[in-house]
């Protein structure tokens, strides 16, 4: 992800967990964040702006 107006990249901004390509993204209704799957049967649940005790990804899950 990047910042449209300046086209910079903020280290915040970055989502790395897959180890496989991406298949999907979809936005969180509230558009605090967004999921992913990848080709390496993982979900993660990302925060575009996570509290003081949360990390990203938010959460996680293997599918078998």
């Amino acid at each position: 992800m990047y910042k449209f107006y300046t086209a910079s990249i903020p280290q915040y901004f970055k989502f790395v967990a897959h180890n496989q390509p991406v298949k999907r993204i979809s936005w969180l209704e509230d558009d605090t964040g967004f999921v992913t799957c990848g080709q390496d049967a993982m979900i993660y649940v990302w925060r575009l702006y996570p509290g003081k005790d949360e990390q990203n990804p938010a959460w996680s899950f293997k599918v078998l």
